[in-house]
């Protein structure tokens, strides 16, 4: 009796801790960031004056915002991968191609 109110409520704080961050990581960057990337497709004009201007700070959080998107589709591919193979009950195939996160890393056999 215990055992299986123990797992349900494991399985359920679980779930509910992985939605929050699935939607909460993409809130919190539109909420505190904005949407990092341009709205329309920049001139060559304006493409000339953004290399020759100085870094800001702007233009470090707009990049950091950008690779923490990445990240967050890549971690929800992953989480989505897992699902699929939990829901099958199959184990996990690596993916066809490295992701990102592991381009540097060797293959051990």
């Amino acid at each position: 009796m215990f055992g299986t109110l123990r797992r349900l409520t494991v399985r359920t704080t679980a779930a509910l801790l992985l939605l929050t961050v699935l939607a909460g990581l993409p809130a919190a960057l539109v909420a505190f960031i904005g949407w990092p990337l341009p709205s329309r497709i920049p001139t060559d004009d304006q493409l000339a004056a953004w290399i020759t201007t100085p870094v800001t700070d702007t233009v470090i959080l707009n990049a950091l915002a950008v690779a923490a998107w990445l990240l967050w589709a890549a971690f929800l591919h992953a989480i989505t991968a897992e699902a699929r193979a939990a829901w099958r009950g199959l184990p996990t195939r690596p993916p066809p191609v490295a992701p990102p996160t592991r381009c540097g890393w060797r293959q051990r056999r």
